[in-house]
Order: C-alpha cells, then sequence, then structure tokens
C-alpha cells in the first residue's frame, strides 16, 4: 500500500502514451513510497472525489483500478 496524497494535479487532454512509467502517471508527484517498490507485479487504484456542494450529498467519489503492471529491477 502507497498512497499518493493530494498533490497529484489533473491534467486536462493528458495523452495516454504506449509506455508509460509511474512518474509519468503521477505526474512527477510519484510519493517517495514509490520509488521503494520492489520488482513484482502491482495495480494502481486512482480515485477522484468531487465535493457537490448540495447539501445532503456532500462528496461523491469514484474509483477505478489500472491493469496489472510489472515493476522490474
Amino acid at each position: 500500500m502507497c498512497p499518493g496524497g493530494e498533490a497529484v494535479p489533473y491534467r486536462a487532454g493528458a495523452e495516454l502514451r504506449e509506455s508509460v512509467d509511474l512518474d509519468w502517471w503521477t505526474a512527477g508527484a510519484m510519493p517517495p513510497c514509490m520509488q521503494e517498490l520492489i520488482p513484482g507485479q502491482y495495480v494502481l487504484t486512482t480515485c477522484v472525489f468531487v465535493k457537490t456542494g448540495i447539501p445532503l450529498v456532500g462528496e461523491r467519489g469514484e474509483c477505478i483500478d489500472s491493469n496489472i503492471f510489472e515493476v522490474s529491477p
């Protein structure tokens, strides 16, 4: 488990490249714990939360998992 926190900025129009690394995926805000991942297979869960400003609704959110990816030495 490696939390990304709230420091990852949203980039409108970002294009998914054929090959991406964790630095690209986290928009250059990769938390230190991600730099210490041991080789193996992982899944990245991305969650977005929006404060609706509507009483009784509050915050709405959704999470999605990436494909399985591999960290190699």
